[in-house]
């Protein structure tokens, strides 16, 4: 594929991670207790660094044994199944939990 193709893809992708990863962040005290709060935001940053590392490594072997132009479709594969999982958790609704940090005053 032409340089530029490349170049918007990457920017897409950075586009898209600058917007999802505050999403993301945002959205565990409406999946979790107040008191797992902690916990779970451990093992968010746990996973995003574990998967984004693992990621890494199985995109370059994907490429290597399809090509790119096999590969690049496996990778939006990756991106469809994210989208699913998001849109199929389970939300609160819950409007009288109160997940905010105590005010100090």
């Amino acid at each position: 594929p032409p340089l530029a193709i490349l170049y918007a893809l990457a920017c897409a992708l950075a586009l898209g991670g600058a917007l999802f990863a505050p999403a993301r962040l945002a959205a565990i005290p409406q999946l979790v207790a107040r008191e797992s709060l902690v916990t779970a935001n451990a093992l968010d940053q746990l996973s995003a660094s574990l998967v984004a590392t693992l990621a890494w490594g199985a995109s370059g072997a994907i490429v290597a044994l399809l090509g790119p132009a096999r590969g690049l479709p496996v990778d939006a594969a990756t991106f469809l199944a994210s989208l699913l999982a998001v849109t199929w958790a389970r939300w609160s609704t819950d409007t009288a939990r109160d997940n905010t940090a105590p005010n100090p005053l």
